[in-house]
């Protein structure tokens, strides 16, 4: 679509969160899915975390 991926972009779609002490990133309930199938896993993609930084 042409359209650069930002943090306050990703943010209208996805939220912190929190449950018994593990963070993960939750879609919000009020935005339309932008993933379709959402894959199962990423096989190698990353060997340790990552981190989202705004700037």
């Amino acid at each position: 679509m042409h359209i650069e991926p930002t943090v306050d972009r990703f943010r209208v779609f996805y939220q912190l969160h929190c449950e018994q002490g593990f963070y993960s990133l939750a879609q919000r309930p009020t935005t339309k899915k932008i993933l379709l199938s959402p894959p199962m896993s990423f096989h190698d993609w990353k060997p340790k975390f990552f981190y989202i930084k705004a700037e």
